[in-house]
């Protein structure tokens, strides 16, 4: 399951440059084990329009690939003005950065390779490394306040 922020992530994709997203899974059966028993590889799309998730590829091995990866990792093409908002993006990914000391981090601008295109920027690579180990707990659920349960 993806949280608010790459459900999102993939629609701006999607409106904005019409390529669909990557994702790569690769979980430990246990904490203390070495590597990943699965590799799960999944190209997802979306209909904007029917609110329909399309799903290009999904493809599970045993195999390790050359470039192995634990946990997930999410590949996205979007288009945008980098001039205007890049410092936001870059300010977001820091906070984020904060927030997820377990998770690591990895950005690149790439710019357009189109002769038309007027702003002329240099490549842009940012990477956070993960700080902590420890994941936070599993949130639990809890019981609606009784006053809200009016608005149910």
């Amino acid at each position: 399951k993806f949280g608010l922020g790459s459900k999102m992530a993939l629609i701006w994709g999607k409106k904005s440059t019409g390529l669909p997203v990557e994702v790569i899974t690769a979980h430990r059966p246990k904490k203390d084990s070495p590597d990943p028993e699965k590799y799960t590889t999944c190209v997802l799309d979306i209909d904007i329009y029917k609110n329909k998730p399309r799903v290009s590829t999904h493809t599970s091995t045993y195999q390790r690939p050359s470039d192995p990866v634990v946990g997930t990792t999410f590949t996205l093409t979007i288009s945008g003005n980098w001039s205007t908002h890049g410092k936001y993006i870059k300010s977001y990914l820091q906070k984020l950065a904060v927030i997820t000391p377990y998770a690591s981090m990895d950005f690149e601008f790439v710019p357009s390779k189109d002769p038309k295109s007027e702003a002329k920027h240099q490549r842009v690579e940012m990477s956070w490394a993960r700080t902590s180990d420890n994941m936070p707990p599993a949130p639990k659920t809890v019981q609606h306040h009784p006053s809200s349960l009016n608005n149910l």
